[in-house]
This record gives C-alpha cells, sequence and structure tokens, in this order.
C-alpha cells in the first residue's frame, strides 16, 4: 500500500511551476481539469481536489474549489478556495470577457435586464437581433 509520503510525493512529480506562481498538471486531465489516482480509495479524482485535501484539510459536503487564478490545471493549494457553487459560478461568469459572438463586455454593452437576472447580456448581439425580427416582420428581410 502507498504510503501518504509517497503519494505526495507522485503528486507533485506531476506538477510544474509557471511563471505566474500556478503549479500545472501535467498528468491525466477530463474536461479541463486534472485527474489522479491515489490516496486510501485509490480511486480517481480530481487534482485539484485532491491538492486541496491533501495540503489544506476536508473539503465540506456541497461545497467546490474554486480556482483563484482562473488556470483549471492549476493545483497549487494556495490558489484553491472552497466556495459554494453559487459563488463558484458567479466568480466565473465574471471572468467571461466577450460574448459568445465576440463583442466585448464593456459596461456601455451590458443590458440592465440581464445583469438584474445575474447573467451578462451583450446589448449589440441583442439589437441585431431585435433588428432582424422587426425588418422580417415588416417584410425587409
Amino acid at each position: 500500500m502507498n504510503t501518504t509520503k509517497s503519494i505526495t510525493h507522485r503528486f507533485l512529480s506531476k506538477s510544474v511551476l509557471d511563471s505566474n506562481g500556478c503549479w500545472l498538471w501535467t498528468g491525466g486531465s477530463g474536461r479541463g481539469y486534472g485527474t489522479f489516482r491515489g490516496g486510501i480509495l485509490d480511486s480517481l479524482v480530481a487534482a485539484h481536489r485532491f491538492s486541496y485535501l491533501m495540503f489544506k484539510g476536508s473539503i465540506p459536503k456541497g461545497l467546490q474549489i474554486d480556482h483563484l487564478c482562473r488556470v483549471k490545471l492549476c493545483v497549487n493549494p494556495n490558489h484553491l478556495e472552497v466556495v459554494t457553487p453559487q459563488e463558484n459560478s458567479i466568480r466565473y461568469r465574471i471572468t467571461i470577457q466577450k460574448c459568445p459572438a465576440g463583442h466585448v463586455y464593456t459596461p456601455d454593452n451590458l443590458r440592465k435586464h440581464d445583469l438584474s437576472l445575474g447573467r451578462r447580456g451583450c446589448r449589440t448581439c441583442h439589437n441585431s437581433v431585435t433588428r432582424k425580427y422587426y425588418q422580417k416582420k415588416r417584410g425587409e428581410a
């Protein structure tokens, strides 16, 4: 059976330090996150969760690990924080700088209605869709 020291050594050997202080996972991955097989149960777990458990302690039920550095492959425990799923989702949405069509989210390009619902909406895209709808309705398109 693996000792804690050998599991820690094996875990750390699968990451490299980058210039931002991230420990970038070089082992297996899935859905953009690192995966690691180790520990008492020898089961496959998310590498960032394993790192948090190994270096910081337990993760309360129902909570998630957020990457403060916004790098999914980072396993540096100093870049990881336990948060609610809602907080994790809000933090993720804030990092998105452009709409799916590529328009930059600026204060002038955000729809107030969408912001009140807790999400970002692109005014440029909304105006384009609305314009096409009314042109079609009037028979212009």
